[in-house]
């Protein structure tokens, strides 16, 4: 936006995870076609790091090293099908990769680095045989996916596609009314333009109004950590550019683009519109604190009490009516029974695996507002 909110991210990165037989593979390779652009992984035939980033592979009786698919990619696109195969220690190694646009190997021979930066579209399905629909949150499933939320908050965007139960749309014969302008000529000059922008050829109309619906997007969002706030201007204003880009938003001065307040609009739209669909039924695996908990802690007078709960690996009775007096049943009755934020062994109540944590942050937060008052 300006030299003050620089994003040194390089590579952006589209997830888009659905139950298989939805059609993510068959629209990714149509576009790819119809674009004339881009490079198809089947990450399900044993794709590994080496694939993908490089390393040392065996030539005859020799060891030579090559570069995967991504450097080789340097500028272009890929699509990472059934990237839910991936191991998870393939998703971590390319964290770096995706931020810096440089893929990095240290070899017998010293460390090696070149350009990487591709622009990804992951497609996958929940990990194992789950379906989609079993977990209470798309979150939940995208996590598992990639390992964390803090990997997941690197994804520019995330969409869940659902499958089309409607016998009469899946087996109805469906034909253009009106005729095709955006042949296959006119799309690959269009990539090749959107593809060559740089800083210089991309015009924000108005970069306060980007900074506003980033503080909009994060109090919509709830604070979820798939949209950090640190990172939400970068997120909408990405996707305000591709918008621009897509709809041609032509810069007379600059041959460029020029993104304006509509655009930002509709990314905004976007990005509430799917998150707080994703956010219903979240819980504690995507960082999301339920709303019926947070009011019982908002409650508590002396914040400090809740600490009884983030620094105790085990709670008791005596400990809920200390924290939260009369309330103590309705506590127990939210947190064990409603969202399964605890479990019960005799006469303890164990929290489940980052709970904890979430209180911690809640207390941080409320202790640190107050002393800024």
């Amino acid at each position: 936006i300006n030299k003050q909110y620089k994003c040194e991210k390089v590579c952006s990165e589209v997830l888009i995870i659905g139950d298989t037989r939805v059609g993510k593979s068959t629209t990714a390779q149509a576009l790819a076609l119809h674009f004339g652009a881009g490079r198809y992984v089947d990450c399900g035939s044993n794709a590994t790091f080496v694939g993908l980033v490089g390393g040392n592979t065996d030539l005859g009786n020799h060891r030579v090293f090559t570069w995967g698919v991504l450097p080789t990619s340097n500028r272009g696109h890929v699509t990472l099908d059934e990237a839910n195969k991936l191991h998870l220690s393939v998703w971590s190694g390319l964290t770096n990769l995706k931020s810096s646009g440089i893929a990095e190997r240290t070899t017998n021979a010293g460390p090696r680095k070149t350009r990487s930066a591709v622009r990804l579209l992951t497609l996958c399905n929940p990990r194992g045989s789950r379906a989609l629909g079993a977990y209470d949150t798309p979150l939940d499933a995208a996590i598992e996916v990639v390992g964390s939320p803090q990997d997941l908050a690197r994804v520019d965007l995330l969409y869940v596609a659902w499958g089309n139960k409607d016998v009469k749309v899946l087996n109805a014969i469906h034909e253009s009314t009106v005729p095709n302008v955006y042949t296959t000529e006119i799309a690959r000059y269009h990539l090749q333009w959107a593809w060559a922008l740089n800083p210089k050829t991309i015009r924000f109309a108005s970069p306060n109004y980007v900074l506003s619906k980033a503080s909009a997007l994060t109090e919509a969002t709830q604070g979820i950590g798939l949209v950090a706030i640190a990172e939400s201007k970068y997120k909408v204003g990405r996707l305000a550019v591709a918008i621009a880009c897509i709809t041609y938003s032509y810069d007379a001065n600059t041959g460029g683009v020029v993104v304006l307040n509509e655009h930002v609009d509709a990314a905004f739209k976007l990005l509430v519109k799917l998150y707080t669909d994703y956010l219903k039924n979240a819980g504690i695996k995507t960082g999301v604190l339920p709303k019926e908990i947070k009011v019982m802690f908002d409650a508590v007078s002396d914040a400090r009490r809740l600490r009884i709960l983030s620094t105790s690996d085990d709670w008791t009775q005596s400990d809920f009516t200390d924290i939260f007096g009369d309330k103590a049943g309705k506590w127990k009755y939210l947190a064990q029974l409603e969202h399964s934020l605890m479990t019960r062994r005799r006469n303890y109540f164990v929290p489940v695996p980052g709970f904890q944590e979430i209180i911690r942050d809640y207390v941080n937060l409320r202790i640190g507002a107050r002393s800024k008052v």
